[in-house]
């Protein structure tokens, strides 16, 4: 699998004759760290959608130079949007739900003061949770960095979310009702997914977002941790809209030709 860095798009406009010197943080990874060969090739991601195969040209400490193979749309962005609302974790924590988040197919984050947050809200934004977002997104494939918001506290992103979203979840261990899964409409469309801290939502806070419109749900019989719990309902939410299948794949029609292939074994298998 090829290397894959972000760029600015704007380096990407300024390839000449298909050729492209970068400098910086990429031509230390591909330099220094990577120490990757003339004639090697990456992909150069713009961030807007698109992806860049290139050939590396020549390689100095500081600055590498690529010319342009081809381009085609990345393929890695799901249809679904999902915005997570995480309130703050410590540490660790934070970046775990970034890093796997990203992975998975998280569209955004917003850092969320709630009341049993032990975290202060300087936690939930810096030059280094950035990094750790662009280095998930390059590593699985994406097309897009995910957008991580300023921390906001509960009520204005309960606001927010109703305002800009489709629809908007509340994971609580409390909901006698609805699953996560029984609680996704049929049609895809924006998703907000809220999750606690680690002490969990207060009810008074579940009872404030129900009121706003976002629906409370449970993720099951077992009890989560914080950083888990946002990575499982997003991965549940984008395999219900068909978003961590590759295009082309029906599950339905697997399941019937695996059905057949088990049913031909079996009438080809001797009786005892």
């Amino acid at each position: 699998m090829m290397h894959r860095f972000f760029v600015e798009s704007e380096l990407i406009a300024r390839m000449s004759f298909g050729v492209l010197a970068l400098e910086g943080s990429i031509a230390h990874q591909v330099a220094n760290v990577l120490r990757l060969r003339i004639g090697d090739e990456i992909v150069l991601l713009d961030n807007a959608g698109s992806e860049y195969r290139v050939r590396l040209e020549r390689i100095e400490r500081k600055l590498i130079v690529v010319r342009f193979i081809n381009s085609q749309p990345a393929l890695g962005e799901p249809q679904t949007k999902i915005t997570l609302y995480q309130s703050l974790l410590k540490g660790e924590r934070w970046d775990f739900v970034l890093q796997k988040c990203t992975e998975v197919g998280v569209s955004g984050f917003v850092p969320v003061v709630s009341e049993r947050c032990v975290a202060q809200s300087r936690e939930g934004r810096s030059g280094r949770h950035l990094r750790i977002i662009q280095e998930a997104a390059e590593q699985s494939q994406r097309g897009l960095l995910p957008m991580l918001g300023e921390t906001m506290n509960f009520a204005v992103a309960c606001d927010q979310a109703i305002a800009t979203h489709d629809l908007a979840i509340i994971l609580w261990e409390g909901e006698q009702g609805p699953d996560l899964g029984h609680a996704l409409p049929q049609r895809q469309g924006t998703v907000a997914l809220f999750v606690g801290p680690e002490g969990g939502y207060s009810a008074q806070e579940v009872t404030l977002a129900h009121e706003c419109g976002i629906i409370p749900v449970t993720l099951g019989p077992r009890i989560l941790r914080a950083e888990t719990a946002g990575l499982v309902a997003a991965a549940i939410t984008l395999y219900s809209f068909g978003d961590m299948q590759r295009q082309g794949t029906n599950l339905s029609d697997l399941w019937k030709l695996n059905l057949k292939k088990a049913s031909a074994v079996a009438s080809a298998s001797p009786v005892a």
